[in-house]
C-alpha cells in the first residue's frame, strides 16, 4: 500500500510542479516594475546612512546618541524587539493603543492624525 501512495504523492508533484514553474517571469518576478525588496531595503538604509552622517557633523551627536534614541524608540511600544510599533496613549481613555488605528480599541474615541512616520 506504502508503494501505491508514494507513487500517486510522486505523481502529483510532477503534474503540478510544471504549471508552477512555467508562470511567465516566475514567482520570483513579481508585478511588471515592481522594484525588488532587497534594492528598496538598501536604498533607504543607504539614505539612512547618510542623513547620520550630516547630522553627526553638524551637530556633534554621537553614536551612543543615536542607540539610545533608537532604543527609546523601540521601546515605545513595550517591546524591545528591533521594530517600529508606535504605541499612543488614547487622549480620551488613557489606554495605549497603536497609532495606526484610527478609533481606540477600549473606548472607541477618535485618535488624532498627523505624524510624518505611519
Amino acid at each position: 500500500m506504502s508503494i501505491l501512495w508514494e507513487m500517486d504523492r510522486k505523481g502529483t508533484i510532477r503534474k503540478t510542479k510544471g504549471p508552477a514553474c512555467g508562470a511567465p517571469g516566475g514567482a520570483e518576478a513579481g508585478p511588471a516594475g515592481a522594484e525588488p525588496v532587497e534594492n528598496r531595503v538598501d536604498r533607504l538604509s543607504l539614505a539612512a546612512r547618510a542623513m547620520w552622517e550630516l547630522v553627526k557633523e553638524r551637530t556633534g551627536l554621537t553614536e551612543d546618541d543615536l542607540l539610545r534614541k533608537v532604543e527609546e524608540i523601540d521601546l515605545s511600544d513595550g517591546r524591545l524587539d528591533g521594530k517600529v510599533r508606535k504605541a499612543v496613549e488614547c487622549a480620551a481613555c488613557g489606554k495605549r493603543i497603536a497609532d495606526s488605528h484610527s478609533r481606540c480599541l477600549y473606548c472607541g474615541a477618535a485618535q488624532a492624525r498627523g505624524t510624518a512616520f505611519p
